[in-house]
C-alpha cells in the first residue's frame, strides 16, 4: 500500500484543492486572508478545512521547498496509522493473530487501496473517524474516561480535516449522551458531563467553523435552501438506489457490506452496546450525506454521486470492518482464543468499576466469554 501511494500521483483534488492550499500557505508563510478573498482560487473550494494543507505546508518547510513526490509520505503515515490503530483496537480485546487477520482484510479492500494512493483528504479523515469510533466503542464497553477523552480529541479533528467530519462529530456526541457507558445507567446529569468531556476538544476547530460562517465562504457543489429541497425531493429514490449499488459493488468493497448486513442480522440481541454503535454510526453518517445530493448544483447530480460517493463510504469503512471482526469472533470455535492479558484486564476493570459507575460484569467480555 505504501509503495502504491509513493508511486502514484496526488490526483486532481490532491493537486488542485489540497495541494494548492498547501503551496499557498507555504509560499506566504502563514494562512493569509488572501487565500479566501482571491476569487481566482474559488474553484479550489475555499470553504474546505485546512488541516491537511497545513500539514503538507509544514512538510514543505521541513524539506526547504515544494516537493510533490516527498509530500506523499504524509498519506503513507495516515495509512500506517489507520492500520496500526485498527490492529490495536482488535488486539486490545482479542488474540494477536486474530487482529492481524482482520487488519489484512481491511488493507486489501480495493477502495482503500485506490483512494489511499491519492493526495485526497478522504483516507486521513477515515483514519480519524475510525480512531475516534474505536475509542468511543471501548468507552461504551468499559467506561474508561481516558478512552472517552481520546475519542473526543480525535473526533474534534475530523471537521478540521473535511467538512463531513462535522457530521461524524455530531453523531459521536449523540452516541455519548445516549449510551453514556455500560448499561446506559448514568443519570441525565452524568450523561451531560460525559457529553461535555467529549465535546470540549471541539474548541480546537471552532475558530475555523466560525470563520467560515462569518466570511460566508462559497460552496461550489451544493446550494442549500428550502426551495432546492422541495424541487429535488424526487431525487431521493434514485439516491437510495445509488447508495445500495455502491455498497454492493464488488469492485470497490468485495463482499464487505453484505457480510456486515449478515453480522447485524445474526443474533442482534447478543450485540453489545459498543457493537451497536459501530453498526449505527456508519448508517447515521451515510444516509444524510447521500440525501444531501438533493442540493447538488452539478448539471448531473448522478455524476456528482459517481465522483464522490465511494469516498464517503470510505470514511466509515474501517468502522464497519471493526464491527464485523467483533461479531465474527463468536461465529466459530477456532476464533475463541483469548489475548494473554484479557483475564488481567478484566480483573483490573472489576477493581476500577466503582469509580466509573459500572459493575464487574459490565466490562467488555473477551472472545468466547460473552454471555448470551
Amino acid at each position: 500500500m505504501a509503495h502504491t501511494t509513493l508511486a502514484s500521483g496526488l490526483g486532481w483534488d490532491g493537486l488542485a484543492i489540497w495541494g494548492l492550499k498547501a503551496k499557498a500557505v507555504y509560499s506566504e508563510g502563514e494562512v493569509s486572508l488572501s487565500l479566501f478573498h482571491d476569487l481566482s482560487r474559488q474553484w479550489s473550494h475555499l470553504n474546505y478545512p485546512l488541516l491537511l494543507p497545513t500539514v503538507e505546508a509544514w512538510l514543505y518547510w521541513f524539506l526547504g521547498g515544494v516537493n510533490e513526490e516527498q509530500v506523499k509520505v504524509v498519506f503513507v503515515a495516515y495509512q500506517l496509522s489507520l492500520l496500526t490503530l485498527f490492529y490495536i483496537a482488535i488486539r486490545r480485546q482479542h488474540a494477536g493473530w486474530y487482529a492481524l487477520v482482520w487488519t489484512l482484510v481491511l488493507a486489501s479492500l480495493p477502495a482503500l487501496l485506490h483512494n489511499g494512493s491519492t493526495g485526497y483528504a478522504d483516507l486521513p479523515l477515515s483514519a480519524l473517524v475510525f480512531a475516534a469510533s474505536a475509542y468511543l466503542h471501548l468507552w461504551i464497553e468499559e467506561g474508561r474516561l481516558a478512552d472517552l477523552s481520546l475519542a473526543g480529541l480525535l473526533a474534534a479533528l475530523a471537521p478540521w480535516m473535511k467538512r463531513e467530519g462535522l457530521l461524524f462529530w455530531v453523531i459521536a456526541l449523540g452516541a455519548v449522551v445516549l449510551c453514556s457507558g455500560p448499561r446506559y445507567s448514568l443519570a441525565l446529569r452524568e450523561r451531560l458531563r460525559a457529553g461535555l468531556r467529549f465535546a470540549l476538544p471541539v474548541v480546537l476547530v471552532a475558530p475555523w467553523l466560525v470563520f467560515a460562517v462569518v466570511l460566508r465562504l462559497p460552496d461550489n457543489d451544493f446550494a442549500v435552501s428550502v426551495g432546492t429541497l422541495l424541487a429535488n425531493l424526487p431525487r431521493l429514490p434514485a439516491l437510495a438506489r445509488l447508495l445500495l449499488e455502491q455498497l454492493i459493488s464488488v469492485r470497490s468493497w468485495g463482499v464487505l457490506w453484505q457480510l456486515v448486513a449478515l453480522a447485524a442480522l445474526w443474533r442482534p440481541r447478543q450485540a453489545s452496546a459498543g457493537e451497536r454503535y459501530l453498526l449505527a454510526a456508519p448508517a447515521a453518517y451515510l444516509l444524510p450525506l447521500t440525501a444531501s445530493y438533493v442540493f447538488s448544483t452539478w448539471g448531473s447530480y448522478t455524476a456528482h454521486v459517481a465522483a464522490s460517493l465511494e469516498r464517503l463510504v470510505l470514511h466509515v469503512c474501517p468502522t464497519a470492518v471493526l464491527f464485523l471482526a467483533l461479531r465474527a469472533s463468536r461465529w466459530s470455535p477456532w476464533a475463541y482464543q483469548l489475548s494473554l492479558a484479557s483475564d488481567d484486564r478484566e480483573a483490573a476493570l472489576a477493581r476500577e468499576a466503582p469509580s466509573c459507575g459500572i459493575g464487574k460484569h459490565d466490562a467488555v467480555w473477551p472472545l468466547g466469554r460473552r454471555s448470551a
